[in-house]
């Protein structure tokens, strides 16, 4: 009992010495910045190791110094595995047998002068041969000299000496840690605090021995203590979780093809479908986490195409759009529900089938998209691709409000293969503007802006923005924060496109981004701290992969997470699949040994500040969530329901009591976060957190 009280007390008074000491998520933020930077953009980057035997790597007489089994190799090493563009020098200026006071005298002249980015001292462990008012003076005179220079300094603890108790606080390194921790506190720089871990490890039950090549040099093991503690100095910077995005472990069939989130059964819950131009497969959601494959024969097969989930006469009920190919055939169709939940084929809606096809991939969801773009409350169609008489064209067809479209008379779009059509809203003046991607034999490979004039015409702004855009993907967000649409070029060359604010763009290429071919990618608040986030699938070298791409704001960059090797030539469906209010996901594509698969991943994000507070038991349903165009509200509805929709900022953007059809209209609010609250009796009852995202026509 008294050796857990010792232990308890010990750590409480470290918690008051080390209170001041940097914060690690932000003390090395612009450091690690730069790691994920890929040339040209990136830079060298050096960590020096200054003090005695320990950083050197010397383990005993009879086996010298082992520097690849040393806690600065193993920084260096863990580092280069996670940041594999990162330019990174490991320097060790220590010297076995030196004290601090030796080695302020060649500060200046042997570390400095590296020029490091990050300096470490570690001398405690021989400074028990000088008294502690000369180690602090002379640990002193170092921490001083860096800082004059903007070099972090991260101090360390000593690592244990076997001849003495570590749980004992008459130690003689006890006082050297204690001192060591109070200057990193007086400085307020960083710490590894070597001598605690040690420490607990052995208060653990631990035999210190197993840890140490001698009675003063730590082994292998020992190393390893320290460099895992080190490492967290990087690694707090991180915004991304372990295991962000897990398999659902649901057996589906394989695929590589277009893909989306339905309500099949108009159950309220989200069910799969996807095509690869030979078979088109319905996986029916049960309970969230069970799916039944539906045995039918009524929708087509596509690929190089698109399956769209939209509704198109504001009903309240959305259709189901297909259009690609079929082998030599080229396919569209639109599909609605009827009141006893049945699918129908929609006649005469006059749209055309249009696919995509590159030179090296079939492109999928990218060459037709739904977006309103004469503000009269119905999304209009778009298309960039090739028609059924093997024509490029770059086509606007007009909604006529009755499940039926009409070839508009814009002509000046220009037609690519290999690339597709997006939108967004570029410069806030409510009218949808747009993007058109790929490969035009005149122009060749090229991304244009058109900007909505407001008046059933469109402007092309600026020049070509990016050339390498065939087999690639356009996406649009705030990728920097200041709450104007950017967009991306996902291809072999990315680039991102900085909205300034006048319908000019600033071209970044060291955001973190890796480069993708075949490929497909959804832009989502994925961890809700109001940073826009992707996820890409496709092609990354010669490596297929989905990787969550997380905005890292004290960064600056996007750090990335493995979901799947599947990706090459695939698709990605977005939207709440379990029920749980997270964006989860649904991938088809080829996985690293060229297969076809397919499947579910759920969103595990934890919940920021940022997520609603307080615990309702959930009598309604809402969804769908992310939704694009309109919320719905399923459940035991009372006659004095309200129902209040607030933006991030608090204000009420929707107010009713039981609105008709039991929908919120969201056609009108810009993408972002929302907080929908049910009230009875003036009393809130429900409340979720909803997400609009135009990304997800």
């Amino acid at each position: 009992m008294r050796r857990i009280v010792i232990f308890v007390f010990c750590l409480f008074l470290v918690t008051l010495s080390t209170a001041q000491v940097a914060d690690k998520k932000e003390y090395l933020a612009t450091f690690v910045a730069e790691l994920y930077k890929q040339w040209p953009n990136n830079k060298t980057q050096n960590l020096v190791f200054h003090g005695h035997s320990v950083p050197t790597g010397y383990y005993t007489a009879a086996i010298g110094v082992r520097t690849f089994d040393s806690y600065p190799f193993y920084t260096l090493k863990s580092l280069k595995e996670k940041y594999n563009f990162a330019v990174l020098n490991c320097i060790i200026t220590s010297i076995g047998g030196e004290n601090a006071k030796k080695g302020a005298t060649r500060f200046e002249s042997e570390v400095l002068n590296h020029k490091p980015d990050v300096v470490f001292i570690d001398y405690s462990l021989n400074d028990r041969g000088i008294s502690l008012e000369e180690a602090r003076t002379a640990w002193v005179s170092m921490i001083e000299a860096a800082l004059l220079k903007n070099i972090k300094v991260i101090l360390c603890t000593p690592t244990p000496d076997s001849r003495e108790n570590i749980l004992s606080d008459d130690a003689p390194l006890k006082a050297h840690a204690d001192q060591v921790r109070s200057l990193a506190a007086e400085y307020k720089i960083g710490l590894v605090d070597s001598y605690i871990i040690f420490k607990k490890m052995v208060q653990d039950g631990g035999n210190l021995n197993d840890y140490m090549a001698q009675n003063n040099h730590p082994n292998e093991l020992g190393h390893r203590l320290v460099a895992d503690e080190i490492l967290t100095w990087f690694n707090s910077v991180t915004v991304t979780p372990d295991a962000p995005f897990v398999d659902a472990g649901i057996t589906m069939e394989g695929s590589a093809g277009p893909a989306a989130l339905i309500d099949y059964d108009a159950d309220g819950l989200n069910d799969i479908i996807y095509s690869d131009g030979t078979n088109t497969f319905v996986y029916k959601n049960s309970e969230n986490t069970t799916f039944e494959k539906v045995n039918h024969s009524f929708f087509p097969a596509v690929n190089g195409g698109n399956i769209i989930n939209i509704d198109i006469d504001n009903n309240g009920t959305k259709e189901l759009f297909f259009s690609g190919s079929n082998g030599a055939n080229r396919i569209v169709g639109l599909y609605e529900q009827n009141t006893a939940k049945e699918w129908t084929a929609v006649q005469n809606h006059g749209l055309p089938a249009i696919y995509s096809q590159s030179n090296t991939a079939e492109m999928e969801n990218t060459s037709v998209c739904f977006a309103d773009i004469n503000n009269d409350g119905y999304a209009d169609f778009l298309a960039n691709g090739i028609n059924s008489q093997g024509e490029t064209v770059a086509l606007i067809y007009i909604n006529n409000k009755n499940k039926t479209f009409s070839l508009s008379n814009i002509t000046n779009l220009t037609a690519g293969n290999g690339g597709g059509v997006t939108t967004t809203d570029f410069n806030d003046d409510g009218n949808i503007d747009l993007i058109l991607w790929g490969y035009n034999p005149t122009v060749k490979g090229y991304t244009f802006l058109y900007k909505n004039n407001g008046d059933g015409t469109f402007t092309q702004q600026g020049g070509n923005y990016a050339a390498q855009s065939w087999s690639a993907q356009v996406i649009t967000g705030d990728f920097d924060g200041n709450g104007k649409k950017d967009f991306a070029m996902i291809s072999w060359v990315a680039a991102f496109f900085m909205n300034n604010g006048d319908f000019s763009f600033t071209k970044r290429t060291d955001l973190g981004v890796s480069n993708y071919t075949r490929c497909s990618a959804v832009v989502q608040d994925f961890n809700n701290d109001g940073n826009d986030d992707m996820i890409i699938s496709g092609l990354n070298g010669s490596l297929s992969e989905t990787q969550l791409y997380l905005f890292n704001k004290a960064l600056g960059v996007f750090e990335k997470n493995l979901i799947t090797d599947i990706g090459e030539y695939g698709c990605i469906a977005l939207g709440n699949i379990n029920a749980d209010n997270r964006p989860d996901i649904f991938v088809s594509g080829k996985d690293r040994t060229g297969t076809s698969k397919s499947g579910i991943f759920f969103n595990t994000i934890s919940a920021t500040s940022s997520e609603v507070k307080g615990a309702f038991k959930k009598k309604y349903t809402i969804f769908p969530n992310p939704t694009d165009k309109e919320l719905f509200i399923k459940g035991d509805l009372v006659d004095d329901l309200q129902i209040i929709m607030y933006d991030i900022q608090g204000k009420a953007v929707f107010n009713k009591t039981r609105p008709a059809l039991n929908k919120i209209d969201c056609s009108a609010l810009a993408d972002g976060s929302y907080i929908v609250c049910l009230m009875q009796q003036e009393k809130i009852i429900q409340q979720e957190k909803i997400t609009i995202s135009s990304q997800l026509y």
